[in-house]
This record gives structure tokens, sequence and C-alpha cells, in this order.
């Protein structure tokens, strides 16, 4: 930042004083927690916040500036995809407020990741200075009240959901005696046989069909409750259309505005006919309604614990779909049952004898050894034979859960060979005696079985089953997805290590070819050229004059071959690589590059304390040779710049021109060869376990960083 931009006030009041006004303005902006931009008349960014460079930091754009000296106003108007627009309204705004079209620019945009929805408010205004134009731009996260007006919109939709289909009637009337009705639910036609539209077309309708019996009661406690404006509740009977009467209760009470004010009467009326005729026959049924009380109030018992372990359940699952393999998913799965007091064993079916293999155990690993040392087998491994297993055709064959409350019987089948006391300490090492509940459930996906999944606790319920088969399929899938992800795993690491290997058989290649010629053309072609000098001289001075010619210009074609092999050694394998390191090699071979396809060569060589380790200087090497053929043969550039860096964390290698430039987000054509360049410089690098980072833009260059971790080569 000059001085100029960090003396953003503007006074010009000398350098100390002006350092330490732009010191202050940092530290200001500093401690606001809005992601904060200081641009000026241009757009270019002269000046950031610590949230800022936290924010770019923390979304994978850290570099050395984090922004400073970048166009803001260019990026917005260049972006591309689902925020383009937000980001060139922002960017329209922006220029009116440098303008003075606008005193201030706020706009809200979305900028939501994978993994969270956030939303950010942009606020731009001008810095009041006698200096250079400033404008601030801060974004602040308003994702809280965006949630917050979804969930109140949300809550809206529900609660007037929940008033159209609840089994009762709401109802706004007026504060007059004939208190007109406002707004009454439709469900009041399938109580009344009246509809909605009836209700409210005609006030005194529901004075009308006030039972006779009932009608002076009800009016005078309507007078009351409008003389007092208190809430009221009453019990009475009205006639539906087709003359049935109809026990109704109202329960009212007064809407008042924020001063107090009485507004209207806002009730909810319920058809309590039913209970009513209960009453009446209370006396002769009070030990049966009694004895229905008492089942529901089980009933509802059980309902909760059910709908607890449903709960539970649900988000034990949502947690272990996050396992990036099988072992990890199951250890999960273990710690996230544990508190809800559920062991659980996993059993994957082999296809190759329908066995059941234990892959996993939740138990510890204490008692998994203790049970290995008692049967003499190994838990993990252990394989659950048809033969051998009572329930397996209920599991497997017909994908049934089964409850049992004593396993003995089952862990006898399966270990035929152990005593029962042994038995007896198998089961109790696994906490699965007859005081616990076993649940034996099937593991399938789409349609095909996986294995089992055991789960035993104290809290079981048969009437579970129905919520741990539904779970035992979220298990089965999240086991299916971290398999599939170990898979794609473990044939990822297989092609990064047949990569490794082509890249150094090519090498290989380039060694012995690059011997081969120096050892066998180079001095074939030495030892020719000696051969036709010894040939001039001694060829007599009649006879050179016929032959001299063509001898001197068979000399310069063996030279200019020679030159050219040079050249080809140099580009299969540099001596000086292997002699003198990469930096070295790059010295020698940037410049004398460069000047042979017409380029300015600028070269910045970190003086590095050790070696790098052959692979990586020949990566290195081999992915500068490939970044200067694509400028030759695309860039148009003027000048290159190259840069080898190190520091504690990593080894750079920076290529960069004045080219061309391209756009990097664009899809790739097929007759865009050099696209294939840049491939090969990615997968060379990823196969050092690095990477590759191609910066670029039209008209503005191209920059190549092949970054190598320190930790892959220092151990």
């Amino acid at each position: 930042m000059d001085d100029e931009v960090r003396s953003v006030p503007g006074r010009k009041v000398g350098p100390r004083r002006d350092a330490d006004q732009a010191g202050l303005f940092q530290a200001l902006l500093d401690a606001l927690p809005a992601h904060i931009a200081v641009l000026d008349a241009d757009g270019t960014i002269v000046a950031v916040n610590a949230a800022w460079r936290a924010f770019a930091r923390a979304n994978g754009y850290a570099s050395a500036d984090e922004g400073l000296g970048g166009n803001y106003l260019a990026v917005c108007e260049t972006a591309t995809g689902a925020d383009a627009q937000d980001a060139r309204a922002a960017a329209r705004g922006i220029r009116e407020v440098i303008g003075g079209q606008r005193a201030e620019l706020w706009l809200e945009y979305p900028c939501h990741t994978p993994d969270e929805e956030r939303w950010f408010g942009l606020r731009a205004v001008l810095l009041a200075n006698d200096g250079p134009t400033r404008v601030l731009v801060a974004h602040h996260n308003i994702t809280p009240r965006k949630l917050a007006e979804r969930t109140l919109r949300q809550s809206e939709m529900t609660y007037r959901e929940l008033i159209e289909h609840m089994p009762l009637v709401t109802y706004t009337s007026t504060l007059d005696p004939i208190s007109r009705a406002i707004y009454v639910s439709p469900q009041i036609e399938s109580i009344l046989g009246f509809s909605q539209a009836e209700w409210l077309s005609a006030p005194a309708l529901w004075v009308e069909h006030i039972h006779p019996d009932e009608r002076a009661r009800v009016l005078a406690e309507l007078e009351r409750s409008h003389a007092t404006l208190t809430p009221r509740q009453i019990e009475f009977r009205m006639l539906a259309r087709d003359g049935r009467g109809v026990w109704l209760r109202d329960d009212a009470t007064v809407v008042r505005d924020e001063d107090g004010a009485p507004l209207l009467w806002q009730g909810i009326v319920q058809d309590i006919t039913e209970r009513k005729l209960a009453d009446r026959e209370r006396a002769q049924h009070t030990e049966q309604l009694a004895r229905l009380a008492e089942s529901e109030r089980r009933r509802q018992i059980e309902l909760a614990r059910s709908n607890a372990l449903i709960t539970a359940l649900s988000r034990v699952a949502a947690r272990i779909e996050v396992a990036p393999d099988p072992d990890g998913m199951v250890m999960a799965l273990g710690a996230e049952l544990r508190p809800l007091g559920l062991a659980c064993l996993i059993m994957l079916l082999d296809p190759a004898d329908q066995a059941l293999v234990v892959r996993a155990t939740s138990l510890d690993p204490a008692a998994v050894l203790q049970m290995e040392q008692t049967s003499g087998v190994p838990v993990h491994g252990f394989r659950l034979l048809r033969e051998n297993l009572p329930i397996y055709a209920d599991m497997v064959e017909r994908r049934r859960a089964l409850l049992l409350r004593d396993v003995a019987p089952l862990a006898a089948s399966l270990l035929p060979g152990l005593a029962p006391d042994a038995i007896e300490r198998m089961v109790e090492l696994f906490g699965a005696g007859t005081h616990q509940q076993s649940a034996y459930l099937p593991l399938v996906v789409d349609d095909h079985v996986l294995g089992m999944l055991w789960l035993w606790g104290q809290s079981l319920r048969e009437a579970d089953l129905p919520a741990l088969l539904v779970f035992a399929g979220q298990v089965a899938s999240a086991l299916d997805r971290a398999r599939l992800f170990e898979e794609l795993h473990v044939t990822g690491a297989r092609l990064h290590e047949l990569s490794r290997q082509l890249v150094t058989a090519q090498e290989l290649e380039r060694r012995q070819l690059a011997r081969d010629l120096h050892d066998q053309i180079g001095q074939n072609l030495a030892v020719l050229n000696i051969n036709l000098s010894i040939a001039r001289a001694q060829l007599p001075p009649a006879a050179a004059r016929g032959v001299e010619e063509r001898l001197v210009d068979s000399q310069k074609v063996v030279e200019e071959t020679a030159e050219h092999i040079r050249g080809l050694l140099a580009e299969l394998r540099p001596a000086v690589l292997d002699d003198y390191g990469l930096g070295a090699a790059l010295l020698w071979y940037v410049p004398h590059t460069a000047k042979r396809i017409g380029l300015v060569a600028r070269m910045s060589i970190d003086e590095q304390r050790t070696r790098l380790p052959p692979d990586v200087e020949i990566g290195l090497f081999r992915i500068a040779q490939e970044a200067l053929t694509n400028i030759a043969k695309h860039a148009r550039a003027r000048q290159v710049s190259v840069t080898l860096e190190e520091d504690r964390q990593a080894t750079r290698l920076i290529i960069a021109d004045d080219g061309v430039g391209f756009d990097v987000a664009a899809p790739r054509r097929p007759e865009q060869h050099w696209s294939l360049g840049l491939v090969g410089m990615r997968e060379r690098a990823e196969a050092l376990g690095g990477r590759l980072q191609i910066e670029s833009a039209p008209g503005q260059g191209t920059t190549v960083i092949a970054e190598v971790m320190r930790h892959r080569y220092d151990d």
C-alpha cells in the first residue's frame, strides 16, 4: 500500500503523521466485523481489513496480498455463473456511488457453499476526505436475518395450514352486539352443514340456529362478555342444516392493539357432541373409561419412547453418512449408539459362499480380546455359515427383522465346540444377556442384501422393529457409500501410482536415449568431422580444387547435426540437472530457450539449502519445459519470468508470461492442443504429491504455479 493509499483521510501532514493516520485507519478497519475493502476511483482494491483477509483465507483464496491491487469492479463485471447478475448489479451500484449518482449502495445477495446457506449485504459509500476518491465496500453477514425471515414465512404458512386442517373451527368477529363474523375457517361446514360463505354473508345466521332450549342462556352470556370484554367459554347446542343438534364449545378472547384498545373477538369452536354424549353415560362406564385412559397413557408413553428412538436413530444415520470408509463409519456408528444404550455388530455377506463375515463391532477392544481368548477364534473376520445360523433364512432370504431375548442358544449354534460356561462368558462380554433385547436387521441396498446389523440393548422393543428396519436401511446406504468411496480412493491411489510409474519410465527412457545419442551418434559425428578435416588436409592441391567446397559443406552439415543433437540432449536429459540441481538447470535452460524463441527471460532462483529429490527436480524441470513450449506456441508473449522459491512449507516454481492469456474457466475444445500440455503439467505435479495452479485471463498473460509440499520429501 503506497503512502497516498495509507493516508486514506487524505491530509498531507508529513510522512510520520501520515503513517500514524494510515495505521489508525487500518486499525479501525480491522476492528469492524464486516468484510471491508477500500477502492479507488477505478475500482482497484487499495486496502482491506482483517475480516476480509480471514474470509479470503477461509474460502481458499489465500495469497500474499489477499486481493490488494486487484480490480474489484472488473471481477464483478466479468463474473460468470449463478451469481453473475448480482455481481454486475454490485458493480453498477458502486460506479454510481463513485460518480455521485447515489449516496449509498445496499445490495443483498446469496453466497452459498456446499455446506451451508449464506447471505451477505453489500454496502458501498464514499469516504469523506480531501484526497483522492475512495469508496468503502463492506460485506455484512445477514444470514441470521435471512434464515429468521424464512423461518417466519414457514411458520406463517404452517400456522395457516394447521388452522385449516385442525378438527375445530377458528373465527374472528366484530365487537358489536350482533358480533358479525369477519372470518370463519372452512371446517364449520363439516360440523353444521353451512358453508363458509353463508356464515360470512348472513350475520344473524348463527343466532337463528342456536337451539331454542339454549338461546336465552347463550345470548345472556354473550351480552355479559360484550359488556365486560373478558374471555368467555360457553358450551351450547346449535341446529345443523339437517336439523341435528350439535354440541359446541366456544372459547373466545378479545384481541387488542399495542395501546390496549379492543379490536375484535378471536375464538375457537369445537364440536363436543361426542363428549357430551359420553358425559351422559359416564356414570355407567366410569371403570371402562379409566381403563381406556390408562391404556392411552401407556400408548402415549410408548409412542413418545418410539419417537425418541426414531429421532435419535435419524440423528445417528445423518452423522454416519459423512464417514469416509466402512471402518470409520462403523466407529462413528458405535460412538453414536453408545449414548442410547445400544451396541452393534456389522456382518457383511460374502458373495462367494453367502457366509456372513464380521466386519466391525462397537465393543471395547479389550472386551473383543477377551472374547477371542475365550472362544479361540478371532471376532473380526469370523464367518457365520448358513448351516450354523438358524435365523439366516429369515434375515438374508426373507429380509425380516428379528428380535431375540436370549442369544445364548444362537451363540451355541455358531460356536458348537464351546462349553456352556464359555458361551455364558461370551454373552456376558457382548453385554447381550437375558436382560437384553437383540435385534437382527438385514442390510439392504437397491434390493441387494449387503449383510446384517446386530443391535442389542435394554431399551429395545418389538414395536421398534419397523423403525429399526428403516435405520438399518440408512446404515446400509451409508455403508455402501463408504465402501464405494473406499474403492474410489484405492482406485485413485492406483492411478496415481501408475502415473508416477509412467513418468519414471519416461524419464528412464529419455535418459537412455540421451546416453545413446551422446555415446553413439555424438561420438560418430565427432569422428566424422575429424576425418573430413584430415581428408581436406591430405588432398593434393590439384584434387582439393574439385572437392574442397563439398568437404567444407559436409563439415558444416556435421557441425549443425552435432549442434542439433546437443539440443536434443538438453531437452531429453540436461546434464546440468543431474550434476548441479534444478536451480542451475533452470538458469541454463530458460535463457537459452527464451533466446531461441525470441523472449526476454527474467530469472529469480532462490539458493537452495539442499538438493531436491531427483524425481522432484526432474518433474519441476519438465513442467518448466512444457510451460515454455506452450508460451512459444500460443502465448504471443514478449517476456517470461521464472521464479523458483522455497519456504518451510513448500517448493514453488512460477512461470509467468505477458502474452494473450485465456479464460481458465472456459471449456476446452478438442482442437486446443495446448490444453493437453496443461493436463500433462497438472498430472506431473500431482504425481509428485503437489498441485498445479493456472492463473490467466484474456489479455492479461498466464501464470503457472507448481507447488510441492516439503513434507513430501523432507521425511
